[in-house]
């Protein structure tokens, strides 16, 4: 059996990466849910199965708490059971067709939520009433 590794909510700026991916920064013409499957640690050492349903493809995965759901407009949903400081936790990240992201965290604490602006390049976390708006020109809002 192959070892699991410990999920985390994401890989480092993968908002950043997922935006230059949909964007054409490097011409790749991986799939999307394909891209997205590549970014999960050691993804190709554990077994998956794709399913359709309907217009979207479901990758589950024989030995992670992890699926990937492919619509056919270009957007994959993530959903992954991870552990956020010590506390088990629920990861749903969108991928946007348009090169947006975002990540809820529910269950380790107060849920939070987190979108990357693509084209305006703003990164926005939210929880308990609290948001932070971080901008590429390295301005940060407090609301």
């Amino acid at each position: 059996m192959p070892k699991s590794p410990s999920l985390l909510p994401w890989t480092p700026d993968e908002w950043v990466l997922w935006a230059a991916y949909r964007s054409g920064g490097g011409g790749d013409s991986t799939p999307a849910l394909d891209w997205v499957h590549a970014l999960q640690p050691d993804a190709w050492e554990h077994g998956f199965r794709d399913a359709q349903h309907g217009a979207k493809l479901v990758r589950t995965y024989s030995h992670l708490p992890l699926s990937l759901h492919g619509y056919a407009d270009g957007n994959v949903k993530r959903t992954a059971d991870v552990t956020v400081d010590g506390s088990p936790a629920l990861a749903t990240t969108l991928f946007f067709d348009n090169g947006d992201w975002s990540c809820t965290l529910v269950g380790a604490g107060p849920p939070m939520s987190y979108y990357y602006y693509c084209d305006e390049q703003v990164w926005h976390e939210q929880s308990a009433g609290r948001n932070v708006y971080r901008y590429a020109d390295g301005r940060m809002e407090r609301l």
